[in-house]
């Protein structure tokens, strides 16, 4: 199967069929009405059409695309004119760099190409939203008209995305990659909370690959503003987020620390709603960034000044001396999540007099009676009536206080779950997405194969069966991982599917490619020091298929026994749901008349060049797989059930259902799937329809629960988590 056209100079990702994300999707756009341009319209060959440019910096401008292999909107970033050898390289740099950074808060790359006009550029997600500053530009306006900011805008909701932003940081720290450009622009907020770290054209690899350019580009490709641009020359980054090392053009002390310097000013900003670097003109800030010269800690005109703790963080990150700095992005983001849960900072730690100061801010009511035990005997009564009252407020404040960082913290952690949730199922899709077109492509000019081919009836016979089948743990019985197994359905001609099945058997090794993948963080989680695949039951994809309409073959990997002779692959669930579809489709789990339990199936209708269907494509996830290594959340305190939700407010998936019994249906009955039906909170349906996240609390028979759901919007689904409200409270930072 061909793929785009490569830019010169540059070598495809090779992630070409491991493609997951599809764009965010602004609330006002609905794709299903939008129609792509006639392959005539179009030059031949040419993936990504550019729309309306979006976002414009020192080397690339950003337009909206549209991809005609997958019928979708996304971001395409293409260099500027005449742009030099070297910035050419540099792009070639930042988009393998890109690929191999598999993380929620990295904007995938889908594809490269170059443009008519020779400009290389490439495909990535198309994010939605906001950039971080404009919601700093919001909270500030907030506070100079009188209002403190909504729960939006507030100091706990900003902490909350730069927490956001060090896991992302940390990932790419751990991938021996350094950002470099860290700053409020390149910082964006999805529409519904997500948080991408943008704009890796600077970063720098740790240890340097051999395409990676030098680090002393002609100074004559200077381009952008100081203030809020990138440079392109000798010096790399934006003069007001630039470490001191990074400043003064010394290659070799850039490292980890010089993302945590970027990172302190970030904070600084975030806590006082001002830069920390306000000098005019780029001489003045070349000179005010190689000094580290940060001036005092000044709060935004109206806005209130910083909590002492978060002020010395910031200044700890920023140290001039990389050796005084945050040794790590963890170490710093750790120590924001201490003062978030009321404890003492490393940055600040606790003298007597700020011991003394935490102790009494606890206990001021205690205070006030004490004194209050000095007055005359006859007020003595008002006063301490007036103290009660005054613990009891305080200690209602305190505890609503904790109690709202508890339920920030919780719904964070459910959004970073679906997360990952959502980047593991796209990631099977794109899987789904390679085969369903080497299928297209097989069936509408591919050579059908001359070689042997084994049915199920073939598998369960041991004098037929092919040879080096072994047993395997994970599927209960012997498997083939050389050889697939297919059979057809009841009264079809014989040269009808012989047909089919010679033309089905030429994707027999990718079939068994996708079987041994597995999404790029899951793999280095488990592979071994020498990269092998993860292991046998621990693949996220079960089964992977075609199945074709005319004449009812099931060909499909690994091979093994398991159908009768009545299996008919056109009467199943998951191929009923996808015939008259286009693009991917989750269908209902059903039970697997293969032995291997509940699966929940990704699918996608297969189409001739003209349009005619031609069947499906499909590969199947263990529905208890799922559950146990992406749904459940049993760590959490008080936790009751977690679940996943379509956009129609179906349960897809629910933990609870883990244990539950089922029934084998017969070959030859109708099987529906399995129903879970529509989630029972009217709240998470109502989100469902509108595709956000949330929060409420509920009090029910049995207890008060506490329900958080995020969406997952290139899935159109929610991820949401139950837990019982106090069990909760007593395990998280709620006193």
């Amino acid at each position: 199967m061909r793929g785009p056209p490569i830019p010169s100079g540059l070598t495809a990702p090779t992630i070409d069929l491991n493609e997951t994300e599809a764009p965010a999707r602004p609330a006002s756009e609905d794709l299903s009405t939008l129609v792509p341009p006639s392959p005539v319209e179009r030059s031949r060959g040419v993936r990504f059409e550019l729309l309306e440019p979006v976002g414009e910096g020192a080397m690339a401008t950003v337009h909206r695309a549209f991809d005609h292999e997958l019928n979708r909107i996304v971001a395409f970033k293409v260099l500027k004119p005449n742009a030099s050898t070297s910035v050419t390289r540099r792009l070639q740099s930042e988009v393998e760099l890109t690929a191999r950074l598999d993380h929620p808060g990295v904007v995938p790359v889908h594809g490269v190409q170059t443009l008519a006009d020779g400009r290389a550029g490439y495909a990535m997600k198309l994010v939605t939203g906001r950039t971080l500053r404009e919601l700093i530009g919001t909270a500030r306006h907030q506070h100079a008209q009188g209002n403190l900011p909504d729960q939006a805008h507030d100091l706990d909701a900003r902490l909350g995305i730069f927490l956001r932003v060090c896991e992302a940081l940390a990932y790419a720290h751990s991938k021996g990659v350094i950002h470099r450009d860290v700053k409020p622009d390149n910082i964006m907020l999805g529409s519904f909370g997500e948080v991408y770290l943008m704009d890796w054209g600077i970063a720098r690899r740790m240890v340097r690959s051999p395409i990676e350019p030098a680090e002393d580009l002609d100074a004559g490709d200077e381009a952008g503003a100081a203030e809020r641009h990138t440079e392109v020359g000798q010096v790399f980054g934006t003069l007001a987020y630039m470490a001191p090392e990074q400043a003064r053009g010394e290659v070799e002390r850039v490292d980890v620390r010089t993302d945590v310097f970027a990172m302190g000013l970030l904070l600084h900003e975030l806590v006082l709603l001002r830069r920390a670097y306000e000098a005019k003109g780029r001489d003045a800030q070349l000179s005010q960034a190689r000094n580290a010269d940060l001036g005092p800690p000044l709060p935004a005109e109206g806005c209130p000044p910083g909590p002492p703790e978060l002020l010395a963080i910031s200044r700890r990150a920023t140290m001039a001396d990389p050796t005084l700095r945050y040794p790590t992005i963890l170490e710093l983001a750790a120590d924001v999540e201490r003062f978030l849960r009321g404890e003492a900072t490393v940055a600040l730690p606790d003298n007597r007099w700020r011991r003394a100061r935490r102790w009494l801010s606890r206990r001021q009511g205690l205070m006030i009676t004490l004194l209050a035990a000095a007055l005359p005997l006859g007020a003595l009564a008002v006063a301490s009536t007036w103290s009660f009252q005054q613990i009891r407020l305080h200690d209602q404040a305190i505890h609503a206080q904790h109690h709202r960082v508890g339920l920030t913290n919780h719904q964070r952690e459910v959004a970073r779950r679906g997360q990952s949730i959502e980047s593991h199922l796209l990631w099977v899709e794109g899987q789904l997405d390679a085969i369903a077109a080497a299928a297209e492509y097989a069936w509408a000019r591919g050579t059908p194969t001359q070689r042997p081919n084994w049915s199920a009836a073939d598998y369960a016979d041991p004098d037929r069966a092919p040879a080096g089948l072994r047993d395997s743990d994970a599927y209960g019985k012997p498997i083939s991982q050389e050889f697939a197994v297919y059979t057809v359905a009841p009264q079809v001609a014989d040269p009808l599917w012989r047909e089919d099945l010679a033309r089905a058997d030429g994707l027999r090794e990718l079939l068994f490619e996708v079987l041994g993948r597995a999404p790029a963080r899951a793999a280095d989680e488990r592979a071994g020091p020498s990269g092998s695949p993860p292991a046998e039951d621990e693949r996220p994809i079960v089964w992977a298929y075609v199945a074709l309409e005319r004449s009812g073959l099931m060909y499909m990997a690994p091979g093994a026994r398991g159908w009768d002779e009545q299996y008919d692959p056109r009467t199943r669930p998951w191929y009923r749901s996808t015939v008259g579809t286009r693009g991917n489709v989750w269908g209902k789990p059903y039970v697997d008349l293969m032995g291997q339990g509940r699966l929940l199936s990704a699918t996608r209708a297969l189409h001739t060049p003209e349009g005619g269907f031609l069947g499906v494509a499909g590969v199947d996830l263990s529905f208890e797989q799922v559950i146990e290594q992406l749904v459940a959340a049993e760590e959490l305190p008080g936790f009751r059930t977690a679940w996943l939700v379509d956009r129609d407010g179906r349960v897809m998936v629910e933990s609870t259902a883990r244990d539950a019994s089922f029934i084998v249906p017969a070959t030859e009955k109708l099987d529906p799937g399995i129903d879970f039906g529509l989630i029972r909170h009217a709240s998470v349906r109502e989100a469902a329809l509108e595709g956000r996240g949330g929060q409420v609390e509920l009090e029910e028979e049995d207890g008060a629960i506490l329900v958080s759901w995020s969406a997952l919007p290139s899935m159109g689904w929610l991820y949401g988590v139950e837990v019982e409200l106090e069990p909760w409270m007593k395990g998280s930072v709620v006193p």
